[in-house]
């Protein structure tokens, strides 16, 4: 019986890293661009030597996509792990690979965005 509250409490615990991970990409991509059209037009800002160029904004979206695809990597580690199908004696190796496979996907999106975080960064430096 307790069994099932803890698979319930982990299922609670994914939903709701799965849904702080997209609400992260999605909140931070609309505050990234009301940020740059609002300084882009003058509409907070004094003088439109501080508008914010599409490099910036571009950092910022690149920002948001890391920090949420981090917690939905950590939603499908979990998930994986406590799978009803999966034992230690006999693991289901179907689901057990869509999960790796969901992971590698997200930590090379991970790692392609944040490269292109780091040119992005330099080019404003420069």
């Amino acid at each position: 019986m307790q069994i099932m509250y803890i698979k319930a409490l982990f299922t609670y615990i994914i939903e709701t890293l799965n849904i702080v991970g997209i609400s992260i990409i999605v909140l931070g991509m609309v505050y990234s661009s009301i940020h740059y059209f609002a300084s882009t037009f003058g509409l907070f800002v004094k003088s439109k030597t501080h508008a914010m160029d599409l490099t910036k904004l571009r950092s910022e979206i690149c920002n948001s996509i890391i920090l949420g695809l981090d917690f939905m990597v950590g939603a499908t580690v979990i998930e994986s792990v406590i799978s009803p199908g999966y034992t230690v004696a006999e693991p289901d190796y179907h689901s057990l690979g869509l999960a790796a496979l969901m992971i590698l996907v997200r930590i090379l999106f991970s790692f392609y965005v944040d490269k292109e975080l780091e040119t992005l960064e330099l080019k404003v430096k420069k």
